[in-house]
């Protein structure tokens, strides 16, 4: 999902801020085009009379994805200074690497590993869905038994089970969360074949990221496909899946749009039937009626209806993704700075800060105290144990980088009407 570039944050959001006590200040140390080396370097210039000399400031390098850049986000950058005032013998640089695509933090990570170690980033934000193909090529390190192990076990069932590799250990500290679901008026939509001649399902344009191809992972769950093996997807549950689309796309009953999400495609529910949204935008905006962010005669939380994306025989099973945190194995010289600085970004007590950048907590206790805020309106008791049960009972996806591209080209071959057996042929193995 890419962040709109501007809105009015909820009222909640807000008070949140106030009581917290955070206001904006100095923004992160801005990352040259290449990585910064996390040795830093020595200052020619004398310090002054109680400062730390530069020859022996430790610098520690932190990656996040675009959609959590600290600009404009008071409690991440209240997080980043309070390690900086903990911390007056190291320096913290800031870089922003996109967690997808071809430049993907990742991507530089396993070209970098055993050529450069040095120039390997301290902390490296990463989707969740990437972290078992990460760790199975060594770049991430354990993170030990502890406080921090134990976090990981707390987190929600998905995020614990992507974080942890075979042999029990942490080897990624969850973040944020999200999830798909369609939002509209009326009675909920359930499945496929219930959806009237005249109902229109409005649907991202295909990307290679779960959010845009949510619509069909959940189709392909529906179908009794596994989503935790969508890297050799089963091929009689993609025909049913794939078919299932097809006769929905050939009736005009998914439209798809180029409009960024969330409320990109929300807009354009008027005359359609429901909009598929993900849960953490929707309740940034959504949850405070009248916020200027949200356009007029959009579907407010009190008033919509919210239901899990259409299966075939039911409700299709929820499709749900994350970030998380990993250490690079080798990347820093002082382990002690690094953990303290997971630990700040992740502690459960202040995970809510993600909500700031259109996402859900990563762990159950965030989550609950989100929804625990007075200011929200009624509906947001029922919306919470919606998404709390989508959270829960979610797969845990895994999917390398490069197949999440090959789903997409299966998805846009549906979308521009090239039928279920082109999609599903561009998902069988190669022979």
């Amino acid at each position: 999902m890419k962040p709109g570039p501007s809105f009015t944050r909820p009222l909640w959001l807000a008070l949140w801020l106030a009581a917290s006590g955070c206001t904006t200040s100095a923004t992160p140390t801005p990352a040259p085009p290449e990585p910064a080396s996390a040795s830093g370097s020595a200052s020619p210039t004398a310090p002054a009379t109680g400062e730390v000399p530069a020859a022996t400031i430790e610098a520690v390098s932190l990656w996040l994805d675009p959609e959590f850049a600290p600009d404009a986000a008071p409690r991440l950058q209240a997080i980043l200074d309070g390690w900086r005032a903990s911390h007056p013998e190291a320096r913290l640089d800031v870089a922003i690497r996109p967690a997808r695509g071809a430049t993907a933090a990742s991507t530089f990570l396993g070209a970098v590993f055993n050529a450069a170690p040095a120039r390997l980033p301290d902390v490296v934000m990463v989707p969740l869905d990437a972290v078992p193909a990460i760790n199975s090529r060594g770049l991430a390190a354990d993170l030990g038994a502890g406080p921090i192990a134990d976090r990981v076990a707390g987190a929600f069932p998905l995020a614990a089970r992507l974080s942890t590799a075979a042999d029990g250990t942490a080897r990624a500290v969850p973040i944020a969360l999200d999830v798909a679901h369609l939002v509209g008026s009326g009675d909920r939509v359930t499945t496929w074949e219930a959806l009237a001649p005249e109902d229109r399902i409005v649907a991202p344009s295909p990307a290679a990221e779960p959010a845009a191809l949510a619509l069909a992972l959940a189709a392909f769950a529906a179908a009794d496909g596994q989503l935790e093996e969508l890297a050799a997807p089963d091929g009689a549950a993609l025909t049913v899946a794939f078919g299932a689309l097809e006769t929905a796309y050939g009736r005009g009953q998914v439209r798809a749009s180029d409009a960024q999400l969330p409320l990109g495609l929300l807009a354009e529910v008027v005359g359609a039937r429901a909009a598929l949204v993900t849960a953490g935008g929707y309740v940034q905006h959504a949850a405070q009626p009248g916020d200027a962010g949200w356009p007029a005669g959009l579907p407010e939380l009190g008033t919509a209806t919210w239901s899990p994306l259409p299966g075939i025989d039911a409700a299709a099973p929820p499709i749900a993704w994350g970030w998380g945190l990993i250490i690079p194995q080798a990347a820093s010289a002082n382990r002690s700075l690094v953990l303290d600085l997971v630990d700040r970004l992740s502690r459960p007590q202040a995970n809510d800060w993600v909500m700031e950048h259109g996402h859900l907590p990563a762990y159950p206790e965030a989550f609950e105290a989100v929804f625990a805020n007075p200011s929200l309106p009624e509906a947001a008791t029922a919306y919470a144990g919606f998404l709390a049960e989508q959270l829960t009972t979610a797969s845990a996806i895994a999917l390398p980088e490069a197949d999440w591209e090959r789903w997409r080209v299966a998805v846009a071959a549906l979308f521009a009407g090239q039928g279920a057996t082109a999609a599903v042929g561009a998902l069988e193995p190669e022979r």
